[in-house]
């Protein structure tokens, strides 16, 4: 087993991203050839449709994607996230994948499955968003997708471990004659 192979397997819900970006390339280009007039709302939502009808066909439970979603937090807690990431007023994952639960019980680590923050350039401050939400808010795992470009689009994951945060890196390249992403780069880090 390589070590891409082995990266895949570290995070569950990799391959079920990586379909849905799939699908996101293949039926929704042009939204990636017009970037310009395209807003990064539009992306999260297009690739939640494809994510959510993965998952759906793979799982029968009360797991489900949302966009924007808040409603897990009561106030407290999403000030107590607003200060942990510098420079960032109202903060929620631009995707999530849980079960929606009250107020009573909303970071129980079995119901917070994984964020995902798109940024269509540069990551900028979503990463640490995507580490705060492990750290805050008890997800399993978050992603941040960035750089999507005409040929490549940029995967970061994260996950707890038992002594820090792991991230691992992958960027992929489009290849237009067989309409897939395939794994270009890999990098590891411990946060």
């Amino acid at each position: 087993m390589n070590f891409l192979e082995t990266t895949l397997r570290s995070y569950p819900y990799i391959d079920s991203i990586v379909k849905a970006l799939n699908n996101f390339y293949r039926n929704d280009y042009e939204l990636i050839l017009n970037s310009k007039y395209t807003n990064e709302m539009t992306y999260s939502f297009r690739l939640a449709m494809y994510l959510s009808k993965i998952l759906e066909s793979q799982v029968r439970n009360r797991k489900v994607i949302d966009c924007e979603y808040h409603g897990m937090l009561d106030p407290r807690q999403m000030l107590y996230l607003r200060k942990s990431i510098e420079g960032y007023g109202k903060c929620r994952p631009d995707i999530i994948y849980h079960i929606r639960s009250n107020c009573q019980a909303p970071n129980n680590v079995e119901n917070n499955i994984f964020a995902i923050e798109i940024k269509k350039k540069s990551a900028g401050n979503d990463k640490q968003k995507a580490i705060a939400y492990i750290r805050e808010l008890k997800y399993n795992e978050s992603f941040c997708i960035y750089n999507w470009g005409r040929k490549y689009v940029t995967v970061a994951a994260f996950k707890n471990t038992s002594n820090s945060i792991q991230n691992q890196t992958i960027r992929f390249k489009f290849d237009e004659t067989s309409s897939q992403l395939l794994p270009y780069k890999v990098k590891l880090e411990n946060l």
